[in-house]
């Protein structure tokens, strides 16, 4: 019986040992571009040309149909690890029908925190400093380690 191919994946950056093992661990042929700056345009085409499956991107990486159709009739999928996908060409994406992701969500309890602690520090003097304390320690819902945090600043 014919070994199974492994899906190569190229990423354009770190994505931390613990992922990066994850996907060797689970089969995936892992490469990553170690540079502190952003691979070269010219390097993610060459990648996606060598028969690499997917790529993971960040927001500083370019791809649109250049790359796409580098990739033609082998490479599946773009993996944004970034909230935000204005890197990718959507229309492009849609027309070679390569699926892309992103990390939505994952800045929204920061978001979050951020604003109480801006609505704290908006209140005068120490009657704001007193009513944020105790609307966190009132609150229903357990407060995050980092919402605690923030609000043992003002004590």
């Amino acid at each position: 019986m014919p070994e199974k191919k492994r899906f190569r994946v190229f990423a354009t950056s770190r994505i931390g040992d613990p992922a990066e093992n994850r996907l060797r661990e689970r089969g995936y042929e892992v490469e990553v571009f170690e540079g502190p700056e952003a691979p070269p345009k010219k390097l993610i085409i060459e990648k996606v040309k060598s028969g690499v499956d997917g790529l993971i991107t960040t927001l500083r990486d370019p791809i649109d149909a250049e790359v796409f159709e580098a990739g033609k009739g082998t490479f599946k999928v773009v993996a944004q690890i970034a909230v935000g996908f204005d890197n990718i060409n959507r229309a492009d994406a849609n027309k070679y029908k390569i699926p892309f992701t992103n990390t939505a969500d994952v800045l929204t309890e920061a978001t979050a925190e951020f604003a109480f602690f801006a609505w704290c520090a908006n209140r005068s003097g120490r009657h704001g400093i007193h009513s944020c304390r105790s609307s966190a320690t009132r609150s229903p819902a357990r407060p995050s380690p980092s919402s605690a945090q923030a609000v043992l600043v003002w004590r």
